[in-house]
């Protein structure tokens, strides 16, 4: 069901006003204080291998009962990659179900456990 656009900006409106930071912030204080808002860790995660295409590698993120893991093009500009990392973010303030998640032996998924910390 699709919210009317009021509705969807006293959402916004809401989640915006949990985060108890003031601008400039960096990424890494914004996700450390989503740790502590969710009680799992982040993991920002530079996709692996070379791209040969690299209009197809975008920002997916990943969840499992501990923690998100955060996957990012890093062959794009910083602030395409704040936006990867921020467009997921905001799947986990919007509390986005998601679908579940199944290893596979894709490039999607390579080297990655949702189990435990790879750190």
């Amino acid at each position: 069901m699709l919210r009317r656009g009021g509705d969807r900006r006293e959402r916004i409106t809401q989640i915006l006003d949990r985060v108890p930071l003031e601008p400039p912030w960096t990424v890494a204080e914004f996700l450390s204080w989503l740790e502590e808002d969710t009680g799992k860790t982040v993991e920002l995660e530079p996709w692996p291998g070379l791209s040969t295409d690299l209009q197809t590698r975008c920002g997916l993120l990943f969840g499992g009962p501990t923690r998100y893991v955060i996957r990012y093009d890093p062959a794009r500009s910083v602030r395409h990659q704040r936006q990867q990392i921020f467009h997921e973010v905001g799947h986990v303030l919007g509390q986005h179900p998601g679908e579940p998640f199944r290893p596979t032996e894709s490039a999607l998924t390579e080297g990655l456990s949702l189990e435990e910390s790879s750190t």
